[in-house]
C-alpha cells in the first residue's frame, strides 16, 4: 500500500514537472529576423525613416516591439511599444515599418534600434522572451522635414 502512495506521488510530481518544465525549455522566438535594412540612410528631423524588415513567421504569441532612435546628439528617442499577436502569415514574409524622426533631433550619425519580447506561453508572462537587435545606422540631416514638399 505504501508503495502505490509513493506510485502516486511519484507520477503527480512527473505531471507537475511536465508542466511547468516544458514551458520553462520553450525559449524560441515566434519569429526570426533574417533582415532588417533601412531604406533611407539620410533623413531630415520630421522624415519617415523607413526599414526594411523580413522576418521568418513560426507561432502566433503576444508580441511587443520596441523601437528607439539615438541622434545625433546620442540623445534617446523611445517610441511606444507595439503591443500585438505576431501578426501574418507563417513563414517568410517581408515589410516596411516607417518611424517619424521627431522634429527636435539633432543631426548627425544617429542608430535605430528594435527590441522585440515574445509571450508564448503562461511562463513567459515571468520570463519573456526577448530579442536585442544590432543597431542599424543612419543619418539625420541637418534642415527641415522634406514631408510638406518644402525644400
Amino acid at each position: 500500500m505504501i508503495s502505490q502512495h509513493i506510485a502516486g506521488a511519484a507520477i503527480g510530481i512527473f505531471l507537475i514537472g511536465g508542466l511547468i518544465g516544458v514551458p520553462l525549455t520553450d525559449r524560441q522566438p515566434a519569429a526570426e529576423v533574417l533582415s532588417m535594412v533601412i531604406l533611407n540612410p539620410s533623413v531630415r528631423p520630421g522624415d519617415m525613416l523607413r526599414t526594411e524588415i523580413i522576418v521568418d513567421r513560426k507561432r502566433v504569441c503576444d508580441t511587443e516591439v520596441t523601437r528607439t532612435i539615438y541622434d545625433g546628439a546620442n540623445i534617446e528617442i523611445r517610441f511606444l511599444p507595439d503591443e500585438r499577436q505576431t501578426f501574418g502569415p507563417l513563414g517568410i514574409d517581408r515589410r516596411v515599418v516607417e518611424v517619424q524622426v521627431p522634429a527636435s533631433a539633432k543631426p548627425g550619425l544617429a542608430r535605430y534600434r528594435v527590441t522585440s519580447t515574445f509571450r508564448c506561453n503562461v511562463l513567459h508572462r515571468v520570463w519573456p522572451i526577448t530579442i536585442a537587435y544590432d543597431d542599424i545606422p543612419f543619418t539625420i540631416e541637418a534642415g527641415e522635414s522634406k514631408l510638406d514638399g518644402q525644400p
